[in-house]
């Protein structure tokens, strides 16, 4: 499904580079900051850093609360049965097209905040947003944080851009060893970082070899 949404997005691609009527092609779209008054708080202005950076942090913790309370519904149970065994999740009687259908639509209206917030942010929006590596980044942040838990596409995308910064600084083939890691991550942990971490966890049960070892030889 993954690979299907880079493939569409590649199409995008085409058709907003091509269509400079609309996006300008190359040139993009310039994004000119203004200002948002909260009543009888205060007026942000939105082209200083710390007002921006207030905005989108209220943004980003309202959308993160907003996501973790729907996990908690019916509704959102019922996503997580499609997404551990959708033929079994059929079978009790779920909707399995209703059910991806509404969590593809209520993902995708997440994704156009982020959007939204990074054209803000960078003050330009040009058709390289849809260019195929930034599509592969978010892939992999996902799965380097985890996608079966909550908070692991976060923690992906802040390893993933700490890593990426210092082996940039090293090396000038750092995208090769970012590839490499998503390869070892693919074959020996498939939950991510945060399943390295559980319970039933590798790291978990590699500490607990270490620890019995020592308390053997003690």
């Amino acid at each position: 499904f993954a690979l299907l949404t880079l493939a569409f997005s590649q199409f995008l691609f085409a058709v907003a580079f091509k269509w400079r009527a609309v996006t300008r092609g190359d040139d993009g779209l310039i994004v000119t900051p203004g200002s948002m008054a909260v009543p009888g708080l205060v007026t942000l202005e939105l082209g200083q850093p710390r007002h921006f950076f207030l905005l989108e942090a209220t943004i980003v913790l309202l959308c993160l609360w907003a996501a973790w309370r729907f996990t908690r519904t019916p509704l959102g149970t019922a996503v997580v049965l499609m997404r551990e065994n959708d033929e079994r999740a059929a079978f009790l009687g779920y909707n399995a097209f209703g059910t991806k259908l509404i969590a593809f639509t209520l993902a995708t209206t997440l994704a156009a905040v982020a959007g939204a917030l990074f054209a803000a942010f960078q003050r330009l929006v040009s058709p390289a947003v849809l260019d195929l590596a930034i599509g592969t980044e978010v892939v992999f942040m996902a799965v380097l944080g985890g996608t079966g838990a909550f908070l692991g596409p976060f923690l992906g995308a802040a390893v993933y851009i700490v890593f990426q910064d210092w082996l940039s600084k090293t090396t000038e083939n750092w995208h090769f060893f970012l590839g490499l890691a998503f390869v070892l991550m693919i074959l020996y942990a498939h939950d991510g970082l945060i399943g390295l971490f559980a319970k039933d966890g590798p790291a978990r049960r590699l500490l607990s070899r270490r620890g019995a070892g020592v308390e053997e030889t003690t």
